[in-house]
């Protein structure tokens, strides 16, 4: 091997082992020695079967990788592999022989699918690493990219087909019952309010200059007496030639 080789290789090394240990502290992680084989834990759920245990779902582990190591009996496609009824189905037939990073996807592979069947569609990410030692270090991410301990799919069984849920309408209006005969609503009476007053309004002002008038007293005029009317006689007394009853004047008598 030529020296630019060796350098590589050793830059590589450096990368890697550095990587490894700033993941390790950070996040821990599933690890294997050298001379264990890799082991994923795959575990499958039946929600609601009349039957699970005669129900059966294929799984894939596809390499992201060309020279990824695959477990034995792998394809070109990748590893295809079937789980029965609730249970969980190991990994387990493969082994690192060099070190480096390797990915993988995990995913269900469906083909005629039922109606009454809701089927998990999840995709698993597979990171692998391995250090100059050979040892292995798993993580597993879910398909938002969050860790995940565990690889889980669920399939659910559900009465008549799978269905959306419908979406929610407005509630039905409520019907106002008639009025009985004989019976009807006062009319309404509207009231309206009275309109403002008007405001009192002052006298306008005097022209500069010029004093106010001063008011002035007329007399009463005096009633006119009738015409030909004289006023009455004054009467004197002793100035009559009227005389009691009871006396007789001179040369007469009884």
């Amino acid at each position: 091997m030529s020296r630019i080789g060796k350098t590589k290789n050793r830059r590589l090394l450096c990368a890697v082992t550095a990587f490894l240990m700033i993941w390790t502290i950070a996040s821990p992680a599933v690890i294997y020695a050298a001379d264990e084989p890799i082991r994923i834990s795959v575990r499958q759920i039946l929600s609601a079967f009349p039957s699970a245990e005669s129900e059966s779902f294929v799984y894939r582990l596809r390499p992201l990788g060309a020279d990824h190591p695959m477990p034995l009996g792998s394809t070109a496609e990748g590893y295809t592999f079937t789980i029965s009824g609730n249970r969980v189905t190991e990994i387990s037939s493969w082994r690192a022989v060099r070190q480096g990073v390797y990915r993988y996807e995990l995913f269900p592979v469906t083909g005629r699918e039922k109606p009454e069947i809701v089927y998990d569609r999840r995709m698993y990410t597979i990171e692998i690493y391995v250090d100059a030692e050979l040892k292995v270090y798993i993580v597993v991410r879910n398909g938002e990219g969050e860790k995940a301990g565990t690889i889980v799919f669920t399939h659910r069984y559900t009465e008549g087909g799978a269905t959306e849920p419908p979406s929610p309408t407005s509630p039905p209006a409520t019907a106002i019952p008639p009025e009985p005969p004989g019976e009807t609503s006062p009319p309404a009476v509207t009231l309206i309010p009275p309109e403002p007053s008007p405001e009192p309004t002052e006298p306008p002002e005097p022209p500069e200059g010029t004093s106010p008038p001063v008011p002035t007293a007329v007399p009463p005029e005096p009633t006119p007496s009738p015409e030909g009317t004289e006023p009455p006689e004054e009467i004197v007394e002793g100035g009559t030639d009227e005389k009691p009853p009871g006396e007789v004047g001179p040369g007469g008598g009884f």
